[in-house]
């Protein structure tokens, strides 16, 4: 079942973590492991993808039994090019060839006057 999370709010340009507890259809923790397939992305309003991870390229296993996750998204080469506004983001996982979209949720971008400075 797909969770629906909270409106969650990060900066252009700024690295961001995002934390996650995977669970199985029961709630109990999902295990997790170096083989398992997991996916991210953000996209806007007309379904452009503007910033994707998966394991091991910008999110990692925390806790395999505990089913524990980290996304991070380096601000230089992932946000900083992510225009300021409202996006969804959905997490994706496939267990023995399934697909399970397990979250899904806004993100609002904010502008930072860091992202792109000008040199004086």
């Amino acid at each position: 079942m797909t969770t629906r999370h909270p409106i969650a709010e990060f900066y252009q340009g700024d690295t961001w973590f995002i934390a996650g507890a995977l669970t199985n259809a029961d709630d109990t923790p999902m295990h997790l492991d170096d083989s398992s397939v997991i996916r991210w992305a953000l996209y806007d309003r007309t379904q452009t993808v503007k910033c994707e991870a998966s394991l091991g390229n910008g999110i990692s296993i925390v806790d395999g039994d505990a089913g524990t996750i980290m996304i991070e998204l380096d601000g230089a080469t992932k946000t900083k090019t992510i225009d300021i506004g409202a996006y969804q983001d959905q997490l994706q996982v496939i267990v023995n060839g399934v697909p399970m979209t397990l979250w899904k949720g806004q993100i609002d971008v904010d502008f930072s006057p860091f992202a792109n400075p000008v040199t004086p």
